[in-house]
C-alpha cells in the first residue's frame, strides 16, 4: 500500500494571471471533482460586455468541448459556472470574475484529486489560457489581484 504525500496538499495550477484550484464535489468520491478560478478583469474600451462575456463563455465552451475529445482520463460530459456582472462593467474599472467547472473521471474512476491533477496538469493549464486569450481579444485586462 503506498501513502500518497504532498506538501500543504497542493491543487492549485499555477497560472500568472487567474488563481485557481482543483476540489472534490464529495469527499468520499472522488470520480467528480471541481476546478475552479478567479480574476479581475478590466476592459480598456467601451463594449456591450453583455455580448463580450457571453461570447467569450460560449468560447471557453466549446474550447472545453475540444479538449475533453482527446483526455483519456476525462468523460466528455461537464458543468461549467462563468460568472461577471457584465451590467456593471466599465472601462478602466476592476470587475471580479469566477468560474467553475465540474468534470468526471471516465469510468468512474477514483483517483486522488492529486494524480488528476498531474495527469491532467496541461489540460487544466490550457483552459486558463483559453480564459486569457478570450480576454485579450476584446482588449480585457486580466489579473489574480485588484489592480488600482
Amino acid at each position: 500500500m503506498s501513502i500518497e504525500f504532498r506538501v500543504n496538499g497542493d491543487k492549485t495550477i499555477e497560472h500568472k494571471k487567474i488563481k485557481s484550484t482543483l476540489g472534490l464535489t464529495d469527499k468520499k468520491n472522488h470520480s467528480v471533482f471541481y476546478f475552479e478560478g478567479s480574476a479581475f478583469i478590466t476592459p480598456n474600451d467601451e463594449l456591450d460586455y453583455e455580448d463580450v462575456i457571453n461570447s467569450i463563455e460560449a468560447s471557453c465552451r466549446r474550447s472545453i468541448k475540444k479538449r475533453l475529445i482527446n483526455s483519456k482520463t476525462l468523460d466528455h460530459n461537464f458543468l461549467m459556472n462563468f460568472e461577471v456582472c457584465s451590467d456593471r462593467m466599465k472601462k478602466n474599472k476592476n470587475t471580479y470574475l469566477s468560474f467553475q467547472y465540474h468534470f468526471k473521471q471516465k469510468n468512474n474512476e477514483n483517483k486522488s484529486i492529486f494524480t488528476v491533477k498531474d495527469e491532467n496538469y496541461d489540460f487544466f493549464k490550457g483552459l486558463l489560457s483559453d480564459i486569457e486569450s478570450e480576454m485579450n481579444t476584446y482588449n480585457i485586462k486580466i489579473n489574480k489581484n485588484k489592480t488600482s
